[in-house]
């Protein structure tokens, strides 16, 4: 049962399902003439990708001489997931009370950090490997908060964009991409096949 429940809540970290959310909100905005709102969106959770998959890829194939640790992997769950809900929450509390933001970003760290426990309990990642995750999601969270720190809020009903953010998350809830699965599998071709790497 209580593994049921953890997994019930690592998979709101999956890219299954926080990839489409990132994506489902920035059509709605591009949908309402907010190109450049989308496109803010967008960014931060690109780089994160971006930058979760090399380093998996770079420490998952030579990360035993660099670091002299084998097998590291940085939580893409973690990393993402604090991105893409980091970043929506800042969107959405664009026009809430100073109370509502509050209560909005400690509903939001709550989610982050219960999807990084969910990853060590189910023994997915390591407790250091987590921290990776948060160290590659709070920069782009970072970034999003520059981008829009002096750009007036969209101009559109953000009760739509969270209804269309909620149906997304039912659609995809429980659904697993196997990034991960490739990654560690390319991870290996290239440390059986690069010089000095183990």
């Amino acid at each position: 049962m209580e593994e049921t429940f953890w997994q019930t809540i690592t998979d709101f970290g999956d890219s299954a399902v926080t990839l489409p959310l990132i994506v489902v909100v920035a059509l709605l905005l591009a949908g309402k003439g907010e190109g450049r709102a989308a496109a803010r969106l967008l960014l931060p959770a690109g780089l994160c990708g971006a930058a979760t998959g090399g380093l998996k890829l770079l420490l998952g194939s030579c990360g035993g001489a660099l670091t002299g640790v084998a097998q590291i992997s940085p939580s893409g769950h973690v990393a993402m997931s604090g991105t893409v809900y980091g970043t929506l929450a800042l969107l959405l509390a664009a026009p809430l009370s100073r109370p509502e933001r509050w209560l909005s970003a400690l509903a939001t760290l709550t989610l982050v950090g219960l999807i990084a426990v969910s990853r060590v309990l189910l023994l997915a990642h390591s407790v250091p490997e987590v921290i990776a995750g948060l160290a590659l999601a709070c920069p782009s969270v970072a970034l999003y908060a520059a981008m829009i720190r002096y750009t007036p809020p969209p101009r559109l009903d953000m009760r739509w964009l969270l209804a269309g953010g909620i149906a997304t998350l039912l659609i995809t809830h429980g659904t697993n991409w196997r990034i991960e699965t490739y990654l560690r599998s390319l991870a290996q071709h290239l440390r059986d096949t690069l010089p000095g790497c183990w």
